[in-house]
């Protein structure tokens, strides 16, 4: 997963993409504090249904 972000960075800002990027590394694990999981802070994402209401909603707008 690294060397894919990685690539991806070196891909969208060149491969001196240090100098305008910074990859930061968060430990997915249980008790970690990784405050991008949205697992941990999205209370919809329990559901069973996931984004499926949220799709449901936004193409109601669309009608």
């Amino acid at each position: 997963m690294l060397k894919s972000a990685e690539y991806f960075l070196a891909g969208f800002f060149g491969l001196e993409w240090t100098n305008n990027a910074t990859n930061e590394v968060i430990i997915d694990q249980h008790h970690g504090n990784n405050s991008l999981a949205d697992y941990l802070n999205c209370p919809n994402s329990r559901g069973q249904t996931g984004g499926s209401e949220a799709s449901k909603d936004w193409q109601k707008l669309l009608k």
